[in-house]
Order: C-alpha cells, then structure tokens, then sequence
C-alpha cells in the first residue's frame, strides 16, 4: 500500500501543473461585475492625461469580501497585462485612513505584492487600486490572530502547542507534500520554557498519541530540541531557529537542519495560527521509511526522474532537500509541559 500511494504521488508531481507565483493560493476571480468596490465592479478604464489603462485585475489574495485573513499572509494581486506603471495600491483601515504600503511587482508588472505596514487581527481593510480614474476596492478582515496579547508571559511560561505533521500543506519540496503527509505524521510539540516582553524561549519534542484515549504525550526517551531564546518585540508573533531536529518514525531519524518555526499567539494565549516550519531535510533514510531502500540515495534517485534535485547537507553528503510545512492552527494541550532534556538535539538562535 506504501509503494502504490508513493508512486500515485509522483505520477501527480509528474503531470508538472503550471506553477504559480509564491504565497499565491485561496484565490478568487476578479472580472467585470465580480470584482471588489467601486462602480465598474473592478473593471479598469477611463483615459488620464492621454493614457488609457489597458491592464484588468485578474485575482487577488485575499479575495473581495475575505474573512478569516491571517494578518501576515502575503498580499498579492495579478493582473492580465503590465500594470505597474498604471495602477496606484494602498492598503486603507476600513471606515480610517491609509496605511503605510510597499509594492513591489514582478518582472513582468503582472504580480503585485503588496505589503501593508501595521495589520493586526480581527480587524477590517481594504485594498485600494487606482486606473486612471477608476477606483477598485478589495474588502477583506483579519482572523484573530494577530490581536494584541490579553495573557501575559508568565501565563505562557510552561504552555505546550500541538503541530500536526500529517496534516500540514507541504510547500516544499515542490509537488511532494502528499508523500511527506502520509508518513511524516508523528506530531510535533512545541512549548515555551521562558517569555519576556521582548524574548522568548522555545523548546520543541516528539509527541505521540495515546490509541485509546487520543491522549497527545510527549516522546521522553527521544531528545527535545532547543530552539534558545528568540526576539518576542513583535508579539505575539515569534520565529525561532534550532541548529537541528531529529524526527523519529518506524525506528528511523530524518534530521532536519536549521529548524525555523514561526507563528502567531492567540491573544489569549489558547492556540498558535499561522504556523510555518522549514529547514534542510536529510533524506538518506527516508528511503527505508517509505519503501524504496536502505541506500542513502535512494530518494535522491527517485526524484530525480521528475526533474528534483538534492542539495549538500552540513557534512557534504548531497543528500538534503528543503522542507517547508505549513501547519493547522496549533492548539494547546492542557496540562502537559514540555521535559527538556540535556541531550536535546541543536542550540536555539
């Protein structure tokens, strides 16, 4: 059953969709009458000093009337034609004033990217695009996270936050995440040893899952991983790096080097949203997890045929690919803390 699951996943990567722009997704269509504000329901148009605005808003992300934005995803509009010299974008608070944006576009001028200064949760926005003297506008409104902290640190000191494996989108290794997903599914436990106004301190453990009760536990006999202390001046968002992380399954360790979690606290501290984690995944014994071998090129090999390549490992072994999940909001599981344990594997930065 391993073997017919891994290779339907490479038939898929094979068929090579055409790729789109990073952080692209969730998209909605946004054509003549369908697109957000104003009166031509987001057709561009009209003549100012001579010039006439040819290029249309395709899709945006968010999508006119979004709800449950998370306040960090990228913002990016596409647009059928060269718009950049064109098309004035400013983020406005809703019923307020303007925000501080930068807009960068692609090479081409069809992407803009779109990056508003100060965006917080539970919060109403829209997204202003000027043609000529036409005027189109996104509405959108942020999730919860992204709100200013009600908990205080010392009410996180000890907190522990479940990370999903087996249900995380799998951004990278390109067309791969659905193979990742079905065996990677140990879960992931994060939990804060020490939090101040400014730092906080992240440590992170194999967690399992008891068959009867669905209890979540931590993994004690496996080394924890020091994540160190990380900058916490822009709370509650935090991001943390440990040197490595050694991911156990079936009696095998996938390493992953230059381990980088992110997210976002709940205001009340209940749950963590917008969850990334990424780092350098060795791959030289995956092979024997998912049915292909006990060679430490076996997975290199397999990809290969579909146009993937590996990369050099921090001792030399090309054998490494770059990982990139994104997870479900994390909850907190009640009443466990993390055991840190002197063993743990990588030193936080």
């Amino acid at each position: 059953m391993k073997r017919f699951i891994l290779f339907a996943g490479l038939t898929l990567l094979g068929c090579k969709p055409e790729e789109s722009q990073p952080g692209i997704s969730d998209t909605g269509d946004i054509t003549g009458d369908e697109g957000g504000g104003g009166d031509e329901g987001g057709e561009s148009g009209g003549d100012a000093g001579g010039d006439t605005c040819t290029a249309e808003l395709l899709e945006s992300t968010p999508y006119d009337g979004e709800a449950g934005f998370y306040y960090r995803s990228p913002i990016i509009l596409t647009f059928d034609s060269q718009a950049d010299q064109e098309a004035e974008i400013q983020v406005l608070v809703s019923g307020g004033g303007e925000i501080p944006t930068a807009v960068s576009w692609d090479e081409g001028g069809i992407n803009a990217y779109v990056a508003p200064d100060g965006l917080t949760g539970d919060a109403s926005y829209e997204i202003q695009i000027v043609q000529c003297e036409e005027t189109t506008l996104i509405a959108f409104s942020t999730d919860e996270y992204g709100k200013p902290m009600t908990a205080s640190t010392d009410e996180l000191v000890g907190n522990t936050y479940l990370f999903d494996m087996g249900g995380a989108e799998y951004v990278k290794p390109a067309g791969l995440g659905p193979l990742i997903g079905n065996y990677l599914t140990e879960p992931m436990l994060f939990g804060v040893s020490a939090a101040t106004e400014s730092e906080i301190s992240i440590v992170g453990a194999q967690g399992g899952v008891n068959d009867t009760s669905g209890e979540i536990y931590q993994v004690t006999d496996l080394p924890t991983w020091d994540f160190g202390t990380a900058d916490f001046s822009d709370s509650p968002f935090f991001r943390a790096t440990a040197d490595e992380v050694g991911i156990d399954y079936e009696d095998v360790t996938v390493n992953i080097y230059s381990f980088e979690i992110e997210g976002t606290f709940a205001a009340d501290g209940s749950s963590i949203g917008g969850g990334i984690g990424k780092g350098l995944a060795d791959t030289r014994y995956l092979g024997e997890i998912i049915g292909l071998g006990t060679g430490w090129y076996e997975v290199c090999d397999f990809v290969a045929s579909a146009g993937l390549e590996c990369e050099e490992c921090p001792d030399g072994e090309i054998t490494c690919m770059t990982l990139e999940a994104h997870f479900d909001d994390a909850d907190l599981v009640e009443g466990l803390t993390i055991e840190a344990s002197s063993e743990g594997s990588g030193s936080g930065g």
